[in-house]
């Protein structure tokens, strides 16, 4: 399941849980999916977090890379 698919998903089961309030079992069901549609939603932006953090880590080793290898490509003009 995909992020936007877990927002759209959650607003839906919101909008049915006010209309059903008075159906326990509808209810029931309803909050049952709604804590199923949280906890996937955490899940989900924990992983793009993550995902996030190591595109960050990636850009800094590529940036400190890059400053390494214009250091050498100086020494080499030099020489």
């Amino acid at each position: 399941m995909k992020l936007y698919e877990i927002k759209k998903d959650l607003v839906e089961m919101l909008d049915l849980l006010t209309e059903v309030s008075d159906d326990e079992l509808a209810k029931e069901n309803c909050e049952e999916m709604l804590e199923f549609l949280k906890e996937e939603l955490k899940s989900k932006s924990g992983s793009v977090l993550k995902y996030i953090r190591n595109l960050e880590s990636e850009k800094e080793i590529l940036r400190e890379e890059i400053e390494r290898l214009e250091k050498l490509k100086k020494q080499k003009k030099r020489n």
